[in-house]
């Protein structure tokens, strides 16, 4: 059960949401993702759900390339005003 009889979202639902499960069919997403959208309570428990799960880490870091070394830094050019 994806609501509860009040409207919001079920413990269960939003347990499984935290977990990303893949549960849900298309359908039930897109009715999920538009409640969290206007409901402040709901996207609170998802939130709390949230902080008891664990972290995704990705399979290599953003802060070095492939042969190890840190990637280039890049200098950001501001074009000057024009002139008159």
């Amino acid at each position: 059960m994806v609501f509860r009889e009040d409207g919001h979202l079920s413990d269960r639902a939003l347990e499984a949401l935290a977990r990303n499960e893949d549960r849900f069919d298309e359908l039930e997403r897109l009715e999920i993702a538009e409640h969290l959208a206007f409901c402040d309570e709901c996207l609170q428990r998802y939130a709390l759900a949230l902080e008891g799960g664990d972290l995704l880490v990705p399979e290599r870091s953003w802060r070095r390339t492939s042969r190890g070394s840190p990637p280039p830094k890049r200098e950001i050019v501001c074009p000057s005003p024009p002139t008159r």
